[in-house]
């Protein structure tokens, strides 16, 4: 008696705790290793986006760099590196994306630590130039 009320207890389980073991056990027995480690294309298409419009305002700035009036200054190729060092990391994170079809999970991870190093050199450019830009011309430091 004591038996039959244990086995009683342990089948009147929630209706969804079965579903939850199946689906567990079918992502782990699956044959294709990609679906279970690959974004899917909502991310990817995100990434792609997000990275995209990214990197435009970076060109952007560095266009706005370049083709600002006055004369070039030694400090202004400062910028213009660090600047361009950003862009490459942006590039670079972007062709991971576009690369392949379908990306796991660590490759796009990957990718989006190089749009954060990208951003951030980028975004220390930026501080460099207008650091510098000001340096120069409010506080009339001597110019080389």
């Amino acid at each position: 008696m004591f038996d039959d009320s244990k086995t009683e207890n342990t089948s009147s389980s929630p209706a969804g705790a079965h579903d939850v073991a199946d689906s567990a056990a079918q992502a782990t027995t699956s044959t294709d290793p990609k679906s279970i480690d690959s974004i899917n294309e909502t991310e990817r298409n995100g990434s792609i986006t997000g990275i995209g419009v990214v990197l435009g305002f970076s060109l952007i700035f560095t266009g706005q760099l370049t083709l600002s009036s006055g004369t070039w200054r030694q400090f202004k190729f400062l910028a213009l590196g660090i600047s361009g060092a950003g862009i490459v990391f942006q590039l670079l994170a972007l062709l991971a994306i576009l690369s392949l079809p379908l990306i796991s999970k660590d490759i796009h991870r990957r990718a989006y630590i190089k749009f954060i190093v990208g951003v951030v050199v980028m975004l220390i450019g930026f501080a460099a130039h207008v650091s510098i830009d000001v340096a120069v011309d409010v506080l009339k430091w001597p110019v080389p």
